[in-house]
């Protein structure tokens, strides 16, 4: 069996795609009999590296299902992105990944290399593109004379513009160097593939793996209670939106394509997720709005609810590499609206499963939107055409064991 170093900018409890499922992963590894360590931030929330008044976790070492966890003390410093910013542009490459500010300054990360309690036979860095857990990763793997094996989660942004800041920070030539470093990428979709043999990552070092969803995780939600709950009759059509709400996510997209939309003949929205600092303030124009319903982060079973509750989802989103609410959606027989980007984008048959959109166009996600009130039956179709395909392309259980095997077949010879 082999000791595993896992390196990621956040683990649960902190929720998020990356965070969910690395633990599902790493979870997997030690109940195969592997040791697996990982070390992370106290961050709990997207903007607790930076943002003074947004919640940390407590530091130190715990036990998460079967995973030991380290998590380092994060720093925030006044005017950060102003000060590391204007930093980074004048830092030579080798120090520009500790340089982003909207990653983790944690002073105990930066000489990982010689933590004694860390004897990796092989180290794995998650998630781009936190500059500073992919430069420890890094110098942990040189140090220790083994394998890297990197899941950059590429982020797609918008391919048409080109000045988008989401590409341009998961495409800096100092971090494609680091990932360049890597003896195996793994790629979720083949969108990510092809996108990592644009970056100049060699087709030898690329596996992809897809993931899976375990749908009695999502089932068994009621959808009167759920309705009943938010003041909902039977014969609305429900739009649901989960995500952690931002621009990126795709979040006020929708609610200004809703807005296109008289307010008697479009589908009512549900925002479901977490509301980073300054949503309140973003949420001005629509609040008032009678189709509009906001229910926070939910529970497990508030969750389970939501998917029974709604008609379709939206997630018109800039940031996925992969959706693993796309797939929960399909687990439970709801078809998806997306943008055409990234993982969602490489998933959705167009008509089939779901509805893709050109990415930024709000009069496209507006026709989609009320496409939906419109056909009763087109929900429906797409969602049970969405949930034939879990069962076929989706099992958890084999992607977890085709992530192992290629984690794996990484380790060095002693």
């Amino acid at each position: 069996m082999a000791n595993l170093v896992h390196l990621i900018h956040r683990f649960f409890p902190a929720q998020g795609g990356a965070e969910s499922v690395a633990l599902r992963l790493c979870s997997h590894l030690s109940q195969a009999g592997h040791s697996v360590q990982v070390e992370t931030t106290n961050g709990l929330a997207p903007d607790s590296f930076h943002a003074t008044g947004s919640a940390l976790l407590p530091s130190g070492q715990f036990s998460i299902q079967g995973v030991q966890v380290h998590r380092h003390r994060c720093m925030r410093i006044p005017f950060q992105r102003l000060l590391l910013g204007g930093a980074q542009k004048l830092a030579p490459n080798p120090l520009r990944p500790w340089l982003n500010w909207y990653s983790p300054i944690a002073p105990s990360l930066f000489k990982i290399e010689s933590d004694p309690r860390l004897k990796p036979d092989l180290v794995v860095a998650w998630a781009l593109p936190h500059g500073s857990i992919w430069a420890s990763a890094v110098n942990l793997a040189k140090n220790r004379r083994v394998s890297l094996v990197a899941v950059p989660f590429l982020h797609p942004g918008n391919s048409t513009k080109p000045n988008c800041s989401i590409r341009k920070a998961f495409r800096s030539p100092w971090l494609v160097k680091l990932l360049s470093q890597a003896e195996q990428v793994i790629a979720l979709t083949e969108w990510e593939r092809t996108e990592l043999l644009a970056l100049g990552i060699h087709e030898h070092r690329i596996a992809v793996c897809g993931l899976g969803v375990e749908p009695s995780t999502v089932s068994g939600g009621s959808r009167p209670r759920f309705r009943e709950a938010h003041g909902l009759d039977e014969a609305q059509v429900v739009v649901g939106h989960l995500a952690t709400f931002s621009s990126e996510k795709g979040t006020f997209d929708l609610l200004r394509a809703r807005g296109m939309l008289p307010a008697s003949e479009g589908p009512t929205i549900v925002l479901a997720g977490n509301s980073p600092k300054g949503f309140e303030r973003q949420l001005t124009p629509f609040k008032n709005e009678p189709w509009l319903k906001v229910t926070g982060a939910l529970n497990d079973q508030e969750k389970r609810d939501f998917f029974a509750g709604i008609d379709m989802l939206c997630l018109p989103s800039l940031v996925d590499s992969w959706s693993l609410t796309l797939l929960e959606a399909w687990s439970v027989g709801v078809g998806a609206i997306v943008y055409d980007a990234g993982g969602p984008g490489n998933l959705i048959r167009q008509g089939i499963d779901g509805i893709k959109v050109p990415v930024g166009n709000i009069i496209e996600l507006a026709k989609a939107l009320q496409e939906t009130t419109e056909k009763p039956n087109l929900a429906s179709m797409l969602g049970s055409n969405g949930m034939a395909r879990i069962p076929l392309e989706f099992d958890w259980q084999s992607k977890l064991d085709s992530f192992e095997r290629i984690v794996l077949k990484n380790l060095k010879s002693a």
